[in-house]
């Protein structure tokens, strides 16, 4: 994989005069309480006077004291006090010298141009040429092995060896190279060596130049210097490019560096590195070339050659130049407070005060250089909500936010886990293998182990012990991580989660990943390491991370969804079902109840101890889910990775809404949370991934407005407007503050205004919405104490009896308060004591006290069907569904579809519907209507539901359709008819009729299995059906027909009266109602009788009446259509509360049907008493004097003073009480026979007619 590595440029500095080429110090900085910054001292390459202006090519130092330069023209210079001061030397030629190399302190060589090659065996105070037959190149590079073997190389294919310490040259190259021009060579050992020339060029040698092989290099450029640290690890520079070799030379890989033409590149340790080229640049590398940094140089020109010393660098270039680089004998930074100087010229700071840091730098051979930073220190980053707005009486919370800050470290580690024993003192592992400590909240890292192994688990049971786990290796500390000690765990699977339930008993879990498949593995010790048992093997998944809820319950998690789970201590091991296969990383129990589960892209809850998991709704689908940890039951972060970013998702109210916080200055993977406390939080990730958070303490003014709720949350309820501040600080000692300005509007509660209700109905004065969300109670009274359920309700009921105004004033416990009013008209009660009756003397008749229908509300929209449930709550159908909880007066619409026609509840939460093009409704919870689906090719008319599940729809051309899953399918019915059927009726589950066009009469005895078909002798269509019972039943057909039957549809009597033909209801086998039109004209008939006969009222202003609804036997509901609106007509509830006057003649004057038996004529009036519903009616009894027809007597025995018998006496009294009779001169009668025609009782008596 190519390597690409960014160079970290701390300070870009532009190029710079003489007058600029001072050390540099960071500038004063202003940083956030707990964050980190570097403070960058560097220090000047100074200029050393060479005294001359000619080009210097090369540079090498035998000693720190002595060394030399060469140059063109034949020059050679040489200093011998560490490259302060150079002398020339004596060259004997004028040919350009290009590169010099001593291999002692004594002998070396120097070469240039036209094949030049000098030698010097005296610290060069003299020079010799050596001769090499018929060479005229330019040589560029010569470096020696060792005392003997050497190399020189040069332009067209010049590549020279010596294997006798530079006496003899032979010719090294390879064939058919005369045409390269090669710029530099580098040998790491007898046998490995690299040439690098123009036009990307690169020989390879590894056994000491006897063969040549070109390595494939990915660019064309000219190359033009090349140096290794090690026999695998080597540079190249050329044009604006380095490059780096891990292996020998085989493969190079770019870096991103500083824009330049670089000439030269050489290291003084395998960290600590130096490229030079145009413009006076120089870069450093401390690193190992991972990244570079531009050094501070006094000039523009071009370097072309630099040599590193232990104590100072030296760079030469152009027109005489010299620039070195002296080390600080020390470096000293003081105030000494929080500052990590690991790296003295960068160190890092984080102090949580405003502090002033100086640094003092001493040399060998110049002064000592002092400078000074100051490192303010602002407000952590902390902030409210948003201003606010509220009605008095409410709260709202003083929710604040605080940002995750990173954290810096020098060294750049993949973190794989950590644990926090306390919020100063924490653990981390990495992939390469090292444990690292810090006691100071992260801010500083002491590696305290290192195993060569990536590890990838870390747990703590205690301060004191802990388990790190590897792949196939697992480490235990029991001092804190002073020391740890290799446990034996021998699987071929790789492992990656450890859990410890105590010392004793722990897990890991991993699995095998190959060409075979993958496979999940658990093993268990009860020995705390020393022997492991494996406890579960199951092909399909790996597992990431094993979890222990406690000693009993645990879980693992892995890959393709996997989640398994334990109830014995991890002795069996269950699958549990998900609907998802991502990969799980991180499993969290907030209590044993509340678990959750993180992955790709995914995150699980479960409520019931993790035997189902169901998705977390939130703003992660599309991150990588890392990690999950809650600080307690409400309080929970996932760890994850957003569009190159890391993101913490925190939720403070158990999943169920999740913010997101961006974590600015970290962007690579993250990979896991730890919480040593709820208030202070760590993650760590890949590529030094490190950032932390530390939650303030908050305190809210003014404080008589704050409370806090018993998970500390603040919340404000204010009764005014207000601004509210708060002032923040956390356990760093660092502060931050913020306010938020909070609108207080008056206290308001909406109620539905101005009901109208029937007298002797009730009304429930509904609080529709208020603003008030506080959990204290409200201060509740309503006035005046009449006919109302409770003053302290704020949803009562009232049952006025006349209008009345009710008064209601609400407060708060902060002293809010609203007051407002609601008015009920009240329709007065129309009360009908029925027809005057016509009695004979000594006769009684019952008196028939009922009420009348009366309008509710009028409406422009028309329902075709209506069902009432309660006195309040029904429902009524036309191009949707309307609902209505305060008895008719408004409606509201639920559901928005074509026309339907009928509907029917079997309870208040399960309703269906029927209408236009086979559309099917249904309810489930009263409130909400679906579509379960159509009943294609139909045209539905009526419907019933005996239950949820089982119903019956009736349609045009015969069609019956019959569901026992509440509508989701649908049973065709054989009906053995074409007719549109038009009404369904059912007496039972089984027993079934339905009426339709053209007679259609159909009856079912068997569930609707089979229908047969019935016939009343009219081929009328028939629109309604109704059954009493088993046997007795009536139909209406569109001429207002009605027929009766009494013994189940086998036979039907035409009823002498026209009823109404929509619907028809019956409260009791004698009671019942028709609704409907009569011609042009609404009408209602009512029976008493079982339906013998009827009366008929027609209502006009109404054209028809849809709908018979009885929510009970004593109210009843039907939807009256008329122009210009239509009405919902009520039949109220007949009073109990009357009284009848003059009470003379009745059995009871209390009672709604008392029995009259006047003895003359009488007007009885009616009226309810006071305090009830004022209504009155009077009825006329009129009563027929009593009449003696005749006396019946054997006349034969008319004989003057004879016996006579009279046989009987004709009355015109039929009632059923005995006759008191008296006869004038009673002196001689006895035994007198009396008979009346109405009485079947004969009383035999004898008298004495006097004639």
């Amino acid at each position: 994989m190519k390597k690409i590595v960014v160079v970290f440029v701390l300070f870009v500095f532009p190029y710079i005069s003489f007058s600029q080429c001072v050390a540099q110090l960071s500038n004063d900085t202003l940083i956030k309480c707990g964050t980190q910054t570097s403070l960058h001292f560097q220090l000047p390459w100074r200029t050393i006077n060479s005294n001359v202006t000619t080009h210097l090519n090369d540079v090498f130092f035998t000693e720190d004291s002595v060394g030399f330069i060469v140059g063109n023209n034949g020059l050679i210079l040489k200093s011998i006090d560490k490259g302060e001061t150079f002398s020339t030397l004596t060259s004997g030629t004028t040919e350009n010298l290009n590169t010099i190399f001593f291999k002692n302190n004594l002998s070396g060589f120097c070469a240039g141009n036209n094949g030049i090659l000098l030698t010097t065996t005296n610290g060069g105070n003299t020079w010799t040429n050596v001769s090499v037959s018929n060479l005229t190149s330019h040589i560029k590079s010569i470096f020696f092995i060792n005392e003997s073997v050497g190399y020189f190389v040069g332009t067209n294919g010049c590549l020279f060896k010596t294997v006798d310490g530079g006496n003899i040259w032979y010719n090294d190259a390879p064939v058919g190279s005369s045409n390269d021009s090669y710029n530099a060579l580098f040998f790491s050992n007898l046998n490995n060596g690299i040439v690098v020339g123009n036009s990307g060029k690169i020989l390879k040698t590894a056994d000491g130049g006897f063969t040549w092989n070109t390595i494939t290099f990915s660019s064309t450029i000219d190359l033009s210097d090349v140096y290794f640290v090690n026999q695998s690890k080597g540079y190249i520079v050329g044009s604006n490019q380095i490059w780096e070799t891990p292996n020998e030379g085989y493969s190079w890989y770019s870096y991103n560096s500083y824009p330049t033409l670089y000439q030269d590149i050489t290291f003084q340790t395998s960290q600590v590195g130096f490229a030079v080229g145009y413009y006076g640049t120089i870069m450093k590398t401390v690193n190992g070339g991972s990244s570079w940094q531009k050094e501070l140089t006094c000039t523009t020109y071009e370097f072309m050659s630099v040599c590193a010393r232990d104590s100072f660098f030296i760079a030469v270039g152009k027109n005489g130049t010299i620039a070195k680089y002296e080390i600080p004998q020390q470096i000293i930074w003081s105030n000494n407070i929080n500052i990590d100087k690991s790296d003295i010229y960068n160190p890092i700071v984080y102090p949580f005060n405003t502090t002033l840091y100086k640094v003092t730098a001493s040399f060998e051979n110049t002064p000592d250089i002092l400078d000074s930073v100051l490192i303010s220190v602002a407000p952590f980053d902390f902030s409210t909500i948003s201003d606010q707005s509220l009605y008095c009486g409410n709260s709202v919370q003083l929710s604040s936010e605080t940002e995750w800050f990173p954290i810096y470290n020098k060294k750049i580690y993949n973190y794989t886990d950590q644990y926090f024993i306390s919020p100063d003192t924490g653990f981390v592992i990495t992939d390469g293998g090292y444990i690292l400590k810090t006691t100071n909240g992260a801010y500083t890292w002491d590696s305290i182990a290192y195993f060569g192994v990536p590890l990838y688990s870390l747990k703590f049971l205690n301060p004191q012990v802990a388990f790190a786990l590897g792949s196939s290796s697992l480490y235990k500390t029991i001092n804190g991580g002073l020391s740890w000690i290799q446990l034996p765990i021998s699987t071929p699977a790789s492992l990656k989660s450890v859990d410890f339930i105590n010392q004793n008993v722990g897990f890991v879990c991993g699995g095998i990943n190959d060409i075979n498949g993958s496979s999940a593995t658990i093993l268990k010790t009860i020995d705390g390491g020393l022997n492991w048992d494996l406890k579960h093997l199951t092909s399909g998944y790996e597992l990431r991370e094993i979890y222990f809820v406690n000693d009993t319950i645990g879980f693992a998690i892995g890959s393709n969804g996997a989640i398994l789970r334990t109830n014995n201590g991890g002795e069996l091991w269950t699958s549990i079902s998900n609907s998802n296969n991502a990969y799980l990383n991180s499993i969290y129990f907030s209590n044993l109840n509340d678990g959750y589960i993180v992955g790709s892209g995914v995150a699980l809850k479960t409520t019931n101890g993790g035997l189902n998991w169901s998705s977390c709704q939130g703003p992660f689908n599309y991150s990588y889910l890392s990690s999950v940890l809650f600080t307690d039951s409400l309080t929970g972060y996932i760890l994850g990775t957003g569009t190159n970013s890391v993101v913490v998702f925190k939720t403070s109210d158990a999943g169920l809404n999740w913010t997101t916080h961006t974590v600015n200055g970290v962007s690579y993977i993250p990979t896991t949370l730890s919480f040593p406390t709820k208030n202070t939080g760590y993650l760590v990730g890949n590529y030094g991934t490190f950032a932390k958070l530390e939650l303030p303490v908050e305190t809210w003014s003014p404080s008589n407005y704050v409370f806090q709720n018993d998970l500390g949350h603040y919340f404000a309820n204010p009764n005014q407007t207000t601004t509210m501040s708060v002032s923040a600080v956390n356990r760093l000692g660092c502060s931050a503050s913020d306010q938020v300005n909070i609108q207080v509007y008056p206290f308001y509660a909406n109620y539905t205004h101005d009901h109208t209700i029937s007298c002797g109905s009730n009304v429930t004065l509904d609080l529709i919405s208020h603003g008030y969300t506080g959990s204290a109670p409200l201060n509740i009274h309503w006035s005046p104490n009449v006919n109302i359920s409770d003053t302290l309700n704020p949803s009562p009921f009232v049952f006025p009896y006349q209008n009345q105004q009710y008064n209601i004033q609400i407060s708060t416990s902060n002293g809010c308060s609203f007051q407002d009013s609601v008015m009920v008209t009240v329709t007065p009660l129309i009360i009908d004591a029925g027809p005057n009756e016509l009695i004979n003397c000594g006769e009684s008749v019952s008196l028939h006290l009922s009420s009348q229908w009366m309008p509710v509300s009028t409406y422009y929209y028309h329902f075709f069907d209506i069902n009432f449930l309660t006195e309040q709550v029904g429902y009524g159908v036309s191009n949707g569904i309307w609902k209505t909880e305060n008895g008719g007066y408004t409606w509201d619409v639920k559901f928005q579809s074509d026309i339907l026609r009928k509907l029917d509840f079997i309870d208040s939460q399960h309703g269906f519907a029927v209408g236009y093009g086979g559309l099917f409704v249904k309810t489930v919870d009263g409130n909400n209507f679906t579509y379960p689906g159509y009943l294609y090719n139909t045209e539905p008319r009526d419907l019933q539901f005996f239950n949820m599940d089982t119903g019956y729809v009736v349609c045009d051309a015969g069609k019956i359709r019959k569901t026992i899953n509440g509508g989701t399918t649908w049973l065709n019915l054989t009906s053995g008819t074409t007719q549109n059927l038009y009404d369904v009726f059912f007496v039972s589950p089984q027993i079934g009729y339905i009426v339709g066009e053209n007679g259609t009469i159909l009856k079912t005895v068997n569930y609707g299995q089979q229908w047969t078909s019935l016939t009343c002798g009219s081929t009328s269509n028939f629109r309604v059906v109704y059954f009493l019972n088993d046997t007795v039943g009536f139909i209406v057909n569109d001429f207002y027909e009605a027929y009766k039957t009494t013994n189940g549809g086998v036979s039907w009597t035409l009823l002498p009266q026209y009823l109404p033909s929509n619907s028809m209801y019956f409260l009791n086998d004698q009671i019942g109602y028709a609704s409907g039109t009569l011609g042009a004209t609404g009408a209602i008939a009512k029976t008493t009788n079982g339906g013998n006969t009827w009366v008929l009222t027609s209502y006009n202003g109404y054209t028809n009446l849809y709908g018979l609804s009885f929510p009970n036997a004593n109210v009843g509901y039907a939807f009256a259509i008329g122009i210009p609106q239509n009405t919902l007509l009520k039949l109220p509830t007949v009073p109990d509360h009357i009284s009848w006057h003059p009470s003379i003649g009745l059995n009871d004057s209390t009672i709604t049907d008392p029995l009259a038996n006047p003895l003359q004529t009488t007007t009885y009036h009616v009226s309810t008493l006071a305090g009830y519903c004022p209504a009155h009616d009077s009825v006329t009894v009129q009563v027929i004097p009593f009449e003696i027809h005749d006396i019946y007597f054997d006349q034969s025995y008319q004989i003057c003073h004879a016996t006579v018998a009279v046989e009987s006496i004709s009355t015109n009294y039929s009632g059923n009480q005995p006759l008191i009779y008296q006869w004038n001169n009673p002196v001689q009668i006895s035994n007198v026979n009396i008979q009346n025609h109405y009485c079947p009782i004969k009383i035999k008596k004898t008298f004495f007619y006097n004639l």
